[in-house]
């Protein structure tokens, strides 16, 4: 999603658009379908394994749910990208349509995310910030990457040259803007859901965020040196071959493939570091985890006209929470015929939207005591 926003963007912020007797229009139109295939099936396999996770179907999940909704809502907004690509590369209508539908998509992703749910409307807007921040970065990469800087000794050098200075120029001064968005917008964040360096280091949602945090120290030096390097030796060499083209031409040819092969390497690191962002949306923060509470189980129970029914809900350790259920008669004797014990849990304080989960617990060997283990009841809150 990233990529593809990003790569929308590209033309209209850094460069002119394409025209369909460029030799780039074949792989900017390939880098978009790419974009647009991956994103589709990793959202389509996210739906499944969630409703796999749940107990429901594939429907019920997408449709039934806030973070269902969210999802279709990319999907359809993948979907308009898609069909406004039969419209021609240049067409007025397709650009911006595609750039608006590339905007929402963020904005629905950011909605329905961790921080959207626990810190509200500041975390929405640090949400789509941080994604938009990252799209115009990466999508610019993989742009300049693959479709815009040479490889190896390039066709009408000087003309190359002269589309490529100014482009480079403008992205050079977009991605230093970009990192200092991603950097302040992560570090609140992380600031909200790290109480403490012990938690930091001691939980995977930790971890993972200094892999994040050491990966994205490495990628900056990469980008300072592109800017306050490369690229002022880039121009002052373009102006010098202006005058001096037989003399210099060459030489800007071969530190613009210098330049590609730094710009490759940052773009590598900085999918890398997504990885580490998929981890940090599916580990629980410690401040959820209760890596350090002392808190008592919680026993409920309840007297039916045939049994008694005794809920232990043990305090949340490293994201996993152990539920026992205690099934007996009023002699204290396990019933007879229960065919499986399930659990409905809702979150009282916010309309999460989520689909209604029902939890089998297991039996155990102590009689009539059915147990339930996951990451269950993770929220703060009733």
């Amino acid at each position: 999603m990233l990529v593809l926003v990003g790569s929308l963007f590209f033309t209209l912020l850094l460069s002119r658009p394409i025209g369909h007797k460029s030799g780039h229009a074949a792989q900017y139109a390939a880098l978009i379908w790419a974009s647009l295939g991956v994103f589709v099936l990793a959202e389509i396999f996210d739906v499944m394994m969630q409703a796999s996770t749940v107990s429901a179907s594939f429907s019920q999940v997408l449709l039934e749910s806030k973070w269902g909704m969210a999802r279709l809502g990319k999907l359809l907004f993948a979907g308009s990208i898609g069909l406004l690509g039969l419209l021609s590369v240049n067409d007025p209508v397709r650009l911006w349509a595609s750039r608006a539908a590339g905007l929402l998509m963020i904005v629905t992703h950011a909605s329905a995310s961790h921080n959207a749910g626990l810190i509200g409307d500041v975390g929405f807007a640090l949400d789509a910030v941080h994604l938009l921040a990252a799209a115009l970065w990466l999508g610019g990469l993989v742009q300049l990457a693959l479709i815009w800087l040479p490889r190896g000794r390039a066709k009408s050098a000087q003309e190359r040259v002269e589309r490529l200075v100014p482009v480079i120029s403008r992205f050079s001064n977009m991605a230093l803007s970009s990192v200092l968005m991603l950097l302040g917008s992560g570090i609140y964040t992380a600031f909200f859901h790290i109480p403490n360096w012990g938690a930091l280091v001691g939980s995977l949602y930790g971890q993972a965020l200094i892999m994040k945090m050491a990966l994205l120290l490495v990628v900056m030096g990469i980008a300072f040196a592109n800017r306050f390097h490369f690229v002022p030796r880039i121009l002052a060499s373009a102006r010098y071959a202006s005058k001096n083209l037989s003399e210099s031409t060459d030489d800007i040819i071969e530190m613009l493939s210098r330049f590609r092969r730094l710009v490759t390497t940052e773009a590598l690191a900085v999918i890398v570091i997504l990885l580490f962002a998929g981890v940090l949306t599916t580990a629980s923060p410690p401040h959820e985890q209760g890596m350090h509470s002392t808190a008592e189980p919680i026993v409920l129970s309840r007297h039916l006209e045939e049994a008694l029914v005794e809920l232990t809900v043990m305090p949340l350790r490293d994201g996993e929470r152990v539920i026992d259920v205690r099934a007996v008669n009023h002699d204290g004797a396990p019933l007879e015929g229960v065919l499986r014990v399930w659990l409905e849990m809702t979150y009282l304080e916010e309309d999460l939207g989520g689909v209604v989960i029902y939890p089998i617990a297991e039996l155990t060997e102590r009689p009539g005591v059915y147990q339930l283990t996951g990451p269950f009841l993770n929220l703060e809150g009733s």
